[in-house]
């Protein structure tokens, strides 16, 4: 049996995402440019903390590594310390020293985020909503531009180190 009839390669152009193969491209989805919403960035947040920390506390690193794992984007100082807030604020984590975990409120949703999807994607778009019913007001967290820089730098320098390997 040829091989290549049962592989597939994934192609993402900046207007849709096709899959190709045996020869013959299929468009599987429009890739939309979107805004970044509070919703839309509390989602991703709350999906970074909720992987980064589904075994312990988490560092600011780990969910900085996990959110760019997500979206290809590292987040930014601001984005960070709304988000944080805001989920803090809706009691679905919390902040123990200079680390970061679910609430028992934060993994039941994130359990229901699971069951709706097995799809990253899918999940965020279920937050998204679900977030979007939610009260909006927040506050603003504790965290320093100067934490965010440190935890971006040491980041990158692991990211990079992996990379050339």
């Amino acid at each position: 049996m040829d091989a290549r009839r049962n592989s597939y390669l994934v192609i993402a152009s900046s207007v849709k995402l096709y899959v190709v193969a045996g020869g013959f491209a299929r468009v599987i989805s429009a890739v939309m440019p979107f805004t970044m919403t509070p919703e839309t960035t509390n989602s991703w947040i709350f999906l970074a903390v909720a992987m980064a920390s589904s075994e312990s506390p988490t560092t600011l690193g780990g969910i900085i590594g996990i959110a760019d794992g997500i979206n290809h984007a590292v987040p930014t100082h601001k984005e960070l310390q709304n988000a944080f807030g805001w989920l803090s604020k809706q009691g679905l984590i919390s902040k123990q020293g200079k680390k970061y975990q679910l609430t028992d409120k934060g993994l039941a949703l994130y359990k229901e985020a699971s069951a709706k999807s097995n799809l990253i994607f899918g999940m965020w778009d279920f937050l998204k909503e679900r977030f979007s019913n939610l009260n909006s007001e927040t506050e603003i967290d504790s965290l320093t531009a100067e934490e965010v820089d440190v935890a971006h730098k040491k980041y990158n320098k692991e990211f990079w180190k992996e990379f050339r390997k």
